[in-house]
């Protein structure tokens, strides 16, 4: 079994597009997990509407909460609502997975009994270039996104990598189990550069996945450059 999930704040310009891509995908047996952090826009009315004509419906979660606490500690709360899943999926609300997605993470993902992270290949929806081709690790002690701004065309190798960007990736539960998940202090921003670290120095491997591909509505929740992004 696999639950996904996503977290949405202020996202009603977005979500629908991400829920209408979930009902699509080849792989059918997923639960679904919604966490929204208090959105003051028609994110919840939008969601709440679109299931009621959903297949997504019958295999789906909401959880409200009554403040934003941050893409790290909502992932936790959805995190905390599953049990019996072997692998976690994690979307961003602005995140479109390409119908084939979730069937080629797991795919990858089986084929090694050491990793505990996929990959995918995230494009940007604007550009049309690439905003993640995995995660990388610097020597300057600083996580980036492999391939970030070349051609789409590029990274078409499935290849061992430090670590996935958590706007769309993978991960097996038996992992999170074992060192933990997200760290609620990063609020956002580098809780999966984090996460990253942690799976590497306790000996599981993180696979690069290209044909997992998502269209990336980048920094449409905190914007470009914003006083939050930048803190």
């Amino acid at each position: 079994m696999i639950t996904v999930i996503i977290v949405t704040y202020n996202s009603k310009n977005t979500i629908l597009d991400v829920l209408e891509a979930l009902s699509k995908q080849t792989v059918k047996s997923f639960k679904l997990i919604i966490v929204d952090n208090h959105s003051e826009d028609d994110t919840m009315e939008l969601i709440k509407a679109y299931l009621k004509n959903s297949e997504l419906s019958k295999k789906s979660i909401i959880i409200e909460l009554n403040e934003n606490t941050g893409f790290a500690n909502g992932n936790i709360k959805g995190f905390l609502q599953q049990h019996e899943s072997e692998y976690i999926a994690l979307l961003n609300p602005d995140a479109i997975p390409d119908r084939y997605w979730l069937e080629n993470l797991l795919l990858s993902i089986k084929k090694y009994s050491n990793v505990g992270i996929c990959a995918s290949k995230l494009i940007h929806d604007v550009t049309k270039k690439i905003d993640s081709a995995g995660d990388g690790y610097s020597k300057i002690l600083k996580g980036f996104k492999r391939g970030e701004g070349d051609s789409f065309d590029l990274f078409n190798t499935e290849e061992f990598v430090f670590g996935a960007c958590a706007g769309a990736a993978l991960y097996r539960k038996k992992m999170l189990d074992e060192i933990g998940f997200f760290d609620k202090d990063f609020f956002l921003i580098y809780e999966d550069t984090d996460l990253n670290f942690r799976a590497q120095l306790a000996g599981w491997k993180a696979l690069f996945v290209p044909t997992a591909i998502v269209h990336h509505k980048v920094r449409t929740t905190i914007g470009i450059m914003s006083d939050t992004a930048i803190y």
